[in-house]
């Protein structure tokens, strides 16, 4: 599977942290990279070709994995971009079910869906028939998500 890595807020964030959402649309110049600190996870997403501001307005959504074979956690949020080059997500560690001095690898997916209907996603998409507490969530469309 995929494995991306998780840099402490005061470490750069350095070319290779950033990873491709290969999965969607045409447009493959959108990356994500993650972040953390003592409280939260922070998720950055930006375009390589272009501002991100020309992508409008667009709802991300990152899927999280907490434990292994446990239902992932889904934390959505909308952005109207702006011309920072980047937009950014925090997700508190208590809303994951994370503490700060127990890091552990985590799974999870970040997608990003377009104002224009199309979404970038770092990982497939391929939903099982619904399972009560599970919901669609396929644990093999999650990469790994490594804290260093």
């Amino acid at each position: 599977g995929a494995i991306a890595y998780a840099f402490h807020e005061g470490d750069e964030l350095k070319e290779h942290n950033w990873q491709p959402c290969e999965f969607g649309t045409d447009d493959k110049t959108i990356e994500w990279a993650a972040s953390y600190d003592a409280n939260s996870l922070t998720v950055r997403i930006k375009s390589t070709s272009a501002d991100i501001s020309t992508f409008g307005s667009l709802n991300v959504l990152v899927k999280i994995e907490p434990r292994r074979l446990w239902p992932a956690k889904h934390f959505g949020e909308s952005f109207v971009t702006s011309e920072s080059g980047s937009i950014t997500m925090r997700i508190p560690f208590e809303r994951i079910g994370l503490k700060a001095d127990e890091l552990h690898p985590i799974r999870l997916d970040v997608r990003i869906q377009m104002s224009n209907g199309e979404f970038a996603a770092w990982r497939p998409n391929n939903p099982l028939l619904p399972r009560l507490l599970l919901g669609s969530d396929n644990p093999a469309d999650l990469g790994w998500l490594i804290f260093r």
